[in-house]
């Protein structure tokens, strides 16, 4: 085993890698936690201290890509709905082996209410909306619905539309433009 330090930032850090690492090789599934402290190189004790399942770490490791997207958003000069869309479709095609290993397991309604629970307040502050405003609440829920189905069936159907297409077409969605795209011929 290698010494690794007992911080635990810095022992979630050494899991997660791990276990994305065996993602690449194995499904989800298939992991084990005998799986995950092997390759990490450390104790099951160790294990257990930074994480009690795979889904913590899943959890985890989403709560991270959620913190990452959140700070490009705020950093960016994103003032149109497509941009916004961009990065968030940019972020899940430079993960995509992750989205598609978890797609394959059924496992898109653990991720969804994952994100869900953070994007709402992502929303508030990017669009700068009324926390206690139940019109808004509603409108984000209804519309993030259809973000997260359209998103859902991209991985599924193998991502071959590219990162500017879905952004253009979800914005169009968003924007009222669904009724004219579905009546075209």
């Amino acid at each position: 085993m290698k010494r690794v330090p007992k911080e635990s930032g810095a022992m979630k850090n050494i899991l997660i890698s791990a276990f994305l690492e065996l993602m690449r090789q194995k499904k989800y599934t298939e992991i084990t936690v005998t799986d995950i402290v092997k390759c990490a190189g450390v104790s099951r004790m160790a294990y257990y201290r930074a994480f009690s399942s795979k889904e913590d770490i899943l959890t985890e490791y989403l709560k991270r890509l959620i913190a990452e997207l959140q700070e490009k958003i705020e950093n960016s000069s994103c003032s149109e709905r497509t941009s916004v869309f961009r990065l968030v479709f940019c972020m899940i095609a430079d993960h995509r082996e992750f989205f598609r290993n978890m797609s394959g397991v059924n496992l898109q309604d653990f991720i969804v209410s994952d994100i869900v629970k953070n994007a709402y307040s992502i929303a508030q502050n990017f669009y700068q909306c009324h926390p206690y405003d139940k019109r808004t609440e509603y409108a984000f829920y209804y519309h993030i619905g259809g973000l997260i189905n359209a998103t859902r069936m991209w991985i599924e159907s193998g991502m071959h539309e590219t990162v500017d297409e879905m952004s253009e077409l979800i914005s169009l969605f968003s924007e009222g433009g669904r009724a004219v795209t579905l009546t075209a011929g």
